[in-house]
């Protein structure tokens, strides 16, 4: 992790800082609710009940597993972040766990779209980097150490597949019965 800061410290100069203020922001609490809502409300609107729902699983347990991690492993923040300080525990990366399943969310919808393979696959190469990018700024920003921010894509890719995996099977089951 201090290799890491190190790193960094040396090769990334103070400028990038308000630009990863602005990216960290996609991953946080502030946006995610507000975006979650919109795409739930959305598909209830366009009858897509069943979509609805599954989002809002995805959603409410994937942060429900970020805050059961925190409050597990109980590890403490980088000394000196470069932006306010922050109260909860950092293991897992919130940001980086909450944004990559999100993104992971928004690719499973465009490949259910009618768009193009080649704009599917730009979408979703954006989204999975955007994703990257956000977890990236936590370290940057010295509010996560890069274990923090590697377990929470792991976790959050870990969490997608087996989310996705489940309600899957709960919609064959659906369909059998």
């Amino acid at each position: 992790d201090q290799k890491v800061f190190t790193y960094l410290d040396a090769n990334v100069g103070n400028g990038l800082v308000p630009v990863m203020e602005v990216l960290t922001f996609f991953g946080s609490s502030t946006f995610l609710i507000p975006a979650y809502l919109i795409i739930i409300i959305y598909f209830f609107w366009r009858r897509k009940k069943h979509l609805a729902i599954n989002i809002l699983v995805i959603g409410v347990t994937s942060t429900a597993l970020m805050f059961a991690m925190k409050a597990f492993f109980r590890r403490s923040r980088p000394d000196l972040p470069l932006i306010r300080s922050i109260k909860t525990f950092s293991f897992p990366s919130g940001h980086t766990l909450s944004s990559f399943i999100f993104c992971s969310v928004l690719v499973y919808l465009v490949w259910k779209t009618h768009l193009s393979k080649t704009v599917k696959w730009l979408m979703s190469v954006f989204l999975i980097g955007l994703s990257l990018v956000i977890g990236l700024s936590r370290i940057i920003l010295k509010v996560h150490f890069a274990t923090d921010v590697i377990a929470g894509f792991l976790l959050g890719f870990a969490w997608v597949l087996f989310s996705f995996w489940i309600l899957r099977k709960i919609e064959k089951s659906r369909v059998v019965v």
